[in-house]
């Protein structure tokens, strides 16, 4: 729902109350004037009748007169209200009257007058067709004339609005234009600061990548390249040898660590944006081709059904985020065991067996989340953001020994 729909609903429902009190309010004018009108004629037709009287010394035939009876003393005139039944509908109808006294040869008559009222059901409905009447045409007014100012008073904001969401930080932003509406000039003012410090924190980031990606790289490739001279020289000193190859290992792993890091902020970043399609059961064959040497030492059986699938994202990442779901099944297998692969049109699902997890499977997906084996989580973090990236979904469950590890490319699956 949009701002200006939002806006009409809240206004029509802040109208209720109003449709409420309105209606009792006019229920109670409409109740007064009727009694007002329908008093002030009984009392004309009493001023007619006693006036008749004065001049004839008989009471007038008038239709108003219900009844007359005697009574031992004058009395002042006073209103009631009746009930009378109805013989065309054979309903008790309401009706207003008024007694009055009168004097005719030393007697005392009461004389009765009464008058059709409205029932207040009557004056109920009326009231609340008037008021839901009125609401409606308020709200058709507000409608159109919001409808109408949209088009030219929130021009700005929209346009503000379209820029916004078709900006890329790769780029730096244009100024927004200023708008003789406060508000408006306030948001433009706001957003052209966010802009530029979101483009400069980009510009600033990717610099850094860059420069961490070639100066710590160059400086572990040079400590791996010592190590390597040590170990040529140390062949016959064993403890030197060991305390070299550890160097070594830890270099390794460092400059693995650096790249999976690296990667993790460019993905952040945003920085891989061409997009073409991707044969995702190539690519996982081909994967899967490359780790046979490994498959084949820990005596892994592979079962895979991979049916014809195209995903459209950046091909690198693409071999990054299968490469990293099948080196995590085929590196923490138990020797032996099988692999289960399936690809649809849905999702990319791997299965494994290996020890039970001590803890929730979600943890794994963290970043520096050891494993029993030490390894530094980086892997599955990597697929976490290559997913959320591109809108994939990420679930990993497991079942006793066996460890699921699913990528929904439809995130409402």
């Amino acid at each position: 729902m949009n701002l200006i729909r939002h806006t009409i609903s809240r206004v029509a429902l802040l109208l209720i109350p109003f449709i409420i009190l309105g209606s009792v309010l006019i229920y109670i004018t409409f109740r007064y004037i009727a009694y007002d009108e329908i008093d002030e004629f009984l009392l004309y037709e009493m001023d007619r009748i006693n006036q008749h009287y004065a001049l004839y010394t008989d009471v007038p035939d008038v239709n108003s007169i219900v009844r007359t009876y005697e009574v031992e003393a004058p009395f002042e005139a006073f209103f009631a209200d009746t009930l009378l039944l109805e013989t065309g509908d054979m309903e008790m109808v309401p009706h207003r009257e008024l007694h009055f006294s009168l004097t005719h040869n030393e007697r005392h008559l009461g004389i009765v007058l009464h008058h059709l009222m409205l029932g207040d059901d009557d004056i109920i409905q009326g009231a609340l067709l008037l008021m839901v009447g009125m609401a409606l045409l308020v709200v058709v007014l507000i409608l159109v004339g919001v409808t109408s100012v949209t088009r030219t008073v929130w021009q700005p904001f929209f346009s503000t609005l379209g820029y916004i969401r078709r900006y890329e930080p790769v780029v730096a932003p244009d100024v927004l234009p200023s708008s003789t509406i406060t508000e408006f000039e306030l948001l433009n003012g706001t957003l052209n600061e966010l802009l530029q410090r979101l483009y400069l924190n980009y510009e600033r980031t990717k610099s850094f990548n860059e420069n961490a990606a070639h100066e710590l790289q160059t400086q572990l490739a040079l400590i791996k390249t010592t190590n390597e001279n040590l170990l040529n020289r140390l062949e016959n000193d064993e403890e030197a040898m060991i305390l070299a190859q550890k160097s070594q290992s830890v270099a390794t792993r460092a400059s693995h660590m650096l790249r999976s890091l690296l990667l993790l902020s460019k993905i952040g970043n945003r920085e891989f944006r061409q997009t073409r399609p991707v044969d995702v059961a190539t690519v996982a064959e081909s994967i899967l081709a490359g780790f046979g040497e490994r498959i084949a030492m820990r005596k892994l059986s592979v079962e895979e059904h991979l049916n014809p699938v195209t995903l459209n994202m950046d091909e690198g990442l693409a071999e990054v985020l299968f490469t990293n779901l099948i080196k995590n099944a085929v590196v923490h297998s138990d020797s032996g065991s099988v692999v289960k692969i399936d690809l649809t049109s849905k999702s990319f699902r791997i299965s494994n067996t290996a020890a039970p997890l001590d803890e929730d499977p979600a943890v794994m997906l963290q970043r520096f989340k050891k494993g029993k084996k030490g390894n530094t989580g980086l892997g599955l973090s990597i697929v976490s953001e290559i997913c959320t990236l591109y809108g994939f979904s990420l679930r990993y469950t497991t079942s006793d020994t066996t460890h699921t590890v699913e990528v929904c490319f439809d995130p409402l699956v």
